[in-house]
């Protein structure tokens, strides 16, 4: 079921004339009354002794303002009510199909090569060679920290040694890392690395003199050994780049480790990018929902107070043709989102596509029915729209309750265009 739209600019214009009063009435008669409001509304605010309800006026203004912001609240859930509904009658299109399988019914796979020209490194520095890893022989003080882009971390030396220094650096957690290495000729070394592979992450020393150095000009007191760089590998002829050696996409929904240069050829399930895509779709048609929703999508028992809440929870936990969207990797958040593993996503595609497509299928088709049955959400909210709509209609004009008459605006413009709107807006 669609929900009947209202435009935010129908809504104004609607609740501005409500507002205003009387078409028949003059402008110095307007500014009369609107002054008597806020004559109203300053007694009201001033007088201990007075309630701030048993203004006429003041009540009206409350109960107005209370109908306007509830209109609001369930045309924008309609709004994406309707949005959903769409997005998923989509995602249901793309899935008719299933999954394609050889004669065996094992699902079919494409070969992807990766041709690896440079695996990813982290930058390494290393001060000359010394005959004891604890004498001092290194400069005291702060040594100054910078890794990539990161702002600048001061570590304090108190011990000039080899090992004092490397002690320093790894409790200082600054990014990088410190050891003392023993050289073929029996003398020592200090060596700093950094934490992370890739050219992003570069790191540059200053503030003590023996521990100086500087990645944009290579030039310091320390030699670098290995500088910082990102892997670089093509596919299909296209060259790219990855700042770290694990885990890296080389294809949608094909991911490996480089360990070595030269060629990779891997596998990727026929189908498995529109199946990943699939996933999603359904994620974010739900989170769009759990924001229409008014009690804001929280898991908390109390609070489910609203049918779009209770479904997409139930949703969320429910069993699919044996799988739950959280053995797919699909988990639900405190605030009651979705969030998507990625690695466990395309794992499950990897260990059993059909189930798989089976799953995220018949999750859509759940939402989808709760969503445009008879009595579902998209009614529910399409008779809440019509019942408002009503309210206002009868609801007197604010020119006419300061004017003492409280009976219906049925004779003002705003009982017009109300009354045109709901004429339109069949329940």
């Amino acid at each position: 079921m669609t929900v009947s739209g209202l435009s935010t600019a129908t809504l104004q214009t609607l609740l501005s004339q409500l507002n205003s009063g009387s078409s028949n009435g003059s402008s110095s008669q307007t500014t009369s009354l609107l002054s008597a409001l806020k004559a109203s509304k300053q007694t009201t605010s001033t007088n201990a002794n007075t309630s701030a309800g048993s203004s006429p006026a003041y009540v009206l203004s409350t109960s107005q303002k209370q109908t306007q912001s509830q209109l609001f609240s369930y045309s924008n859930m309609g709004t994406l009510i309707n949005k959903a509904e769409s997005g998923l009658a989509n995602l249901l299109n793309q899935n008719e199909a299933g999954v394609a399988t050889d004669g065996l019914g094992r699902p079919l796979s494409s070969a992807v090569t990766v041709d690896v020209t440079h695996l990813a490194t982290a930058q390494t520095l290393t001060t000359g060679s010394f005959p004891s890893s604890d004498t001092t022989v290194l400069g005291t003080g702060t040594l100054n920290v910078s890794v990539g882009s990161g702002s600048v971390v001061p570590v304090t030396i108190n011990d000039g040694s080899l090992s004092g220094v490397a002690k320093s650096i790894n409790d200082a957690a600054a990014g990088i890392a410190a050891s003392v290495v023993k050289n073929n000729d029996g003398s020592y070394s200090l060596q700093i690395t950094g934490a992370k592979t890739g050219a992003e992450n570069a790191f540059s020393l200053s503030g003590i003199s023996d521990l100086v150095y500087s990645p944009s000009t290579g030039q310091g007191s320390l030699q670098a050994t290995t500088t910082a760089s990102d892997a670089a590998y093509s596919v299909g002829g296209v060259s790219k780049t990855s700042p770290t050696n694990d885990n890296v996409t080389v294809a949608p929904g094909v991911t490996t480790t480089f360990t070595q240069t030269g060629t990779q050829t891997l596998s990727s399930p026929v189908g498995q990018s529109n199946a990943l895509n699939s996933a999603q779709t359904l994620v974010s048609e739900f989170n769009s929902l759990v924001s229409a929703d008014p009690t804001g999508g929280t898991t908390s028992t109390s609070s489910k107070s609203t049918t779009i809440t209770q479904m997409l929870d139930k949703v969320a936990q429910q069993s699919f043709g044996g799988k739950s969207l959280s053995d797919l990797g699909i988990s639900l958040g405190t605030d009651g989102s979705l969030s998507i593993n990625q690695s466990t996503l395309t794992a499950a595609y990897n260990a059993d596509p059909k189930a798989f497509n089976t799953t995220i299928t018949q999750a859509a088709e759940s939402i989808k029915t709760a969503l445009s049955s008879s009595n579902g959400v998209a009614s529910q909210v399409h008779s809440s729209v019509h019942s408002l709509l009503t309210q206002l209609v009868q609801i007197p004009s604010l020119a006419q309750v300061l004017a003492g008459n409280t009976t219906s605006s049925s004779g003002s413009s705003s009982s017009g265009v109300a009354s045109q709107i709901l004429s339109g807006y069949s329940a």
